[in-house]
């Protein structure tokens, strides 16, 4: 792995004296200004990193000045994420050799409590909550009230909490106040717990005052009530362990948010925007260049990692990335943005991708890219097509899928899938892996679902049913035209019909001497459907047929085209040809052709009566089914 540079990431500075100052609009402001940055493909090293600085009696005290703390004893960054009301932490700590060691725990009760004292130079809680208290885990309560704030017991103040009017606290047995937390940076991943002027309930209740009252310097907290608190204090903790400082870490969580699409920045920094941790005082932020869309990169102890891509191997919109750490323990959390040259700031410039792990380090991991976009759409479509196959087979036979039920099951649940695999797939590295998973589930059901359905017509297109009956009574002519017939060189009249419920559009041409020529899907690639067989054969005869499909151009399928072909001959049985159906394989392995084509085999009885009769073909693709006739005549 090719190390490039270091980064250097500049700081947008906003010095107030009061907290009263910061207002909703100002922070709303400055988030709204990160907002833009990130749309935009200007290096993430030049987003503003707007850092307010302030105390709760910011006028009365003196703010220690960042380069002036002592970190010897505190070379310690936890991460608390409860985990409903199990409490669950993580830490990395210096070892003697300037090396990281990690810890996880599940912790009791009195372990976080001995936690919150312990000696640290970080402290980020993911949680739910809001300004003035949130949960901690195991009963235990992060209280934001003022240590010093008098009882109000009868007071008519709008804010007072249980605990400020001499009540024990309604949320849980163990509040503790943050004022008495040990750690010089803190980040607040729970909801409004960066409240500080006009939507703040009370000045005496305020989390992120409370941390500031203490031995805290640098603390960050959520504006508003938003999503993803969990992640963005792994983000903030890895970029804290790799020597980023407290106003860079606060704008890759909020980076992380943004662009993978869960969240607005909604993490504000409010204290000394220099601050860095204890165990790696030196950014040791890396980037390298890969080269293919797969590889194993090595990037040691590092928590962090830039990869720079090739943009003519990625798509042009949002990268995703499968990613496998070679070590147990935590995903790599991930986003991806376009980026100008840092020094000529031409758009569009290369896609970057940045991972984040905590509190394991990255160590080796093998990485693949794919277009995100790309596959969430397959997936999508892959859907859609199990719910047309179902309808279609009920349509046909009402008690078709009593036999299939896993078919009818998997739709119920691939919505649910899709939905929640989607969202954690576009920063998890990890949950991308479920992906493929879920294609190939959606797959097998689509397969097993058009066979069935494939199966059930090819019987009843033996006999005098055309699919063009099953589809019209619900679609509405959109357009007519003429054409000429592939079997005969007569005019046809060409139709394209449209269904005002579901949107499937379908083609049909007839003609006069043959009849329904074709019924296609106009959003398939059968583009057109060719029977080629003698016109007249006789009783007893062995013959052969073939069918060529026209695709819309040469192209490749997940699954291959069922094509069968069937004689119709007025409700006489065994008239079945070999084989009973035929693959046709579009695959990019097998190779791509523009007129696939399946050959069939029929063996007719003496004593068919002889008459005019048609050769119905039916080909089913991942996304529909297309179908063909043309006359035979049996003397």
């Amino acid at each position: 792995m090719a190390v490039a540079t270091q980064l250097r990431p500049r700081a947008k500075i906003c010095y107030i004296s009061h907290p009263g100052a910061l207002t909703d609009a100002l922070m709303t402001r400055g988030l709204q200004s990160l907002a833009k940055h990130l749309e935009s493909t200007l290096p993430l090293e030049l987003a503003p990193q707007i850092c307010f600085l302030t105390a709760r009696n910011a006028a009365q005290r003196s703010i220690p000045h960042a380069a002036g703390i002592d970190y010897d004893t505190r070379a310690t960054i936890t991460c608390v994420m409860p985990d409903g009301n199990i409490p669950r932490f993580s830490q990395v700590t210096m070892a003697t050799d300037n090396s990281k060691r990690t810890v996880r725990v599940t912790s009791e009760k009195d372990d976080l409590l001995r936690l919150f004292d312990a000696s640290q130079s970080v402290l980020a809680i993911g949680t739910h909550g809001f300004e003035a208290c949130a949960n901690g885990g195991g009963g235990i309560i992060l209280c934001g009230r003022r240590s010093d704030a008098p009882t109000r017991r009868e007071s008519p103040e709008p804010g007072i909490l249980a605990c400020g009017r001499g009540y024990s606290c309604p949320r849980g047995p163990h509040p503790i106040e943050l004022s008495r937390v040990s750690a010089r940076v803190g980040f607040l991943g729970s909801c409004n717990s960066g409240r500080l002027a006009d939507s703040v309930m009370h000045s005496d209740f305020n989390l992120m005052l409370n941390m500031l009252d203490g031995a805290c310097v640098s603390v960050a907290g959520s504006l508003f009530s938003s999503v993803g608190g969990s992640l963005a204090a792994q983000v903030f903790c890895a970029c804290m362990a790799d020597g980023e400082t407290f106003a860079s870490a606060v704008l890759h969580a909020n980076a992380l948010l943004y662009q993978s699409g869960l969240e607005h920045p909604c993490y504000i920094a409010v204290g000394q925007p220099s601050t860095k941790s204890a165990i790696n005082s030196a950014s040791s932020r890396t980037r390298t260049i890969l080269v293919s869309s797969q590889e194993t990169l090595d990037a040691g102890e590092a928590n962090t990692l830039e990869i720079v891509l090739d943009g003519a191997k990625v798509p042009s919109g949002r990268v995703g990335a499968l990613i496998k750490p070679h070590t147990d323990g935590t995903p790599v959390l991930f986003f991806s943005r376009w980026e100008a040259d840092i020094e000529t700031l031409e758009a569009p410039g290369r896609p970057v991708l940045r991972l984040y792990r905590f509190p394991e380090s990255l160590g080796r991991f093998d990485i693949e890219i794919f277009d995100y976009s790309q596959r969430i759409d397959q997936l999508a479509g892959l859907a859609d097509s199990l719910a047309t196959w179902i309808e279609v087979g009920q349509q046909l036979n009402s008690s078709i899928w009593s036999q299939c039920s896993e078919v009818t099951a998997t739709l119920d649940e691939l919505d649910s899938w899709l939905s929640n695999a989607t969202k954690s797939a576009a920063y998890s590295g990890q949950d991308s892996s479920v992906l493929p998973q879920i294609e190939n589930i959606a797959l097998t059901c689509v397969d097993t679902a058009r066979q069935v359905v494939g199966e059930e017509m090819a019987r009843a297109i033996a006999g005098t049913f055309w699919p063009t009956n099953l589809f019209g009574t619900a679609m509405q002519p959109q357009a007519f035209e003429t054409g000429t017939c592939a079997n005969c060189n007569a005019p046809t009249f060409d139709k394209k019909l449209a269904a005002p419920r579901s949107g499937m559009v379908r083609r049909t041409s007839t003609c006069p001497r043959c009849g329904i020529v074709s019924d296609l899907n106009a959003d398939d690639m059968i583009k057109s459907i060719r029977i080629s067989a003698p016109e007249v054969v006789s009783r007893g005869q062995e013959w052969d047929a073939k069918v060529a499909l026209e695709l819309t151009e040469p192209q490749s399928a997940q699954l291959p085209v069922s094509v069968f072909l069937r004689l119709s001959a007025l409700g006489v049985e065994n008239l079945d040809p070999a084989p009973l159906f035929a693959l046709i394989d579009l695959s990019q392995e097998a190779g791509l052709t523009a007129t696939p084509t399946a050959g069939f085999h029929f063996n007719l009885p003496g004593d068919l009566p002889p008459h005019r009769y048609f050769l119905k073909a039916l080909a089913t693709t991942e996304k529909g089914l297309g179908f063909a006739s043309r006359v035979i005549f049996v003397k």
